[in-house]
């Protein structure tokens, strides 16, 4: 009786896992329309011209998921001034690995398709947005 319990305990466990993470991707998908979801092939176009931050960042990270809404909040913010985007390192290993990102999340802000300068860790709006306007 016991192990019927815990079978059922631990197939609904994981429908939650399951679900949990669909509804992650589904997140992903469908990006703010002041981020956007760059990917491997869309990656050197989009960082050639401008001032443009990258989020390097995982599904998996949680310090990736507490940046996010930050993200979301500088980019409405600074809309016009910078381009946002996010790449998924799992996805994007050729571009994070030509890139060194190591860790977590990772900021790189390029300048004209030149990395300008990177940050590595959660950052609060107002420093992340000083931070950028110093490369103005």
């Amino acid at each position: 009786m016991v192990a019927a319990i815990v079978n059922n305990v631990g197939g609904f466990f994981q429908h939650f896992v399951d679900r949990l993470f669909q509804l992650i991707k589904e997140k992903k998908m469908t990006e703010t329309d002041v981020i956007i979801h760059i990917e491997e092939a869309n990656f050197e176009s989009t960082i050639q011209s401008g001032l443009v931050l990258i989020d390097f960042s995982a599904e998996w990270c949680g310090p990736c998921r507490a940046l996010a809404p930050v993200l979301e909040e500088v980019a409405t913010k600074m809309q016009g001034k910078v381009v946002v985007g996010k790449v998924d390192i799992d996805e994007a290993q050729a571009t994070t690995a030509k890139y060194q990102v190591t860790s977590v999340p990772t900021l790189i802000l390029f300048k004209d398709g030149s990395e300008a300068d990177r940050s590595v860790g959660l950052r609060d709006a107002d420093s992340l947005e000083t931070w950028i306007n110093n490369h103005m």
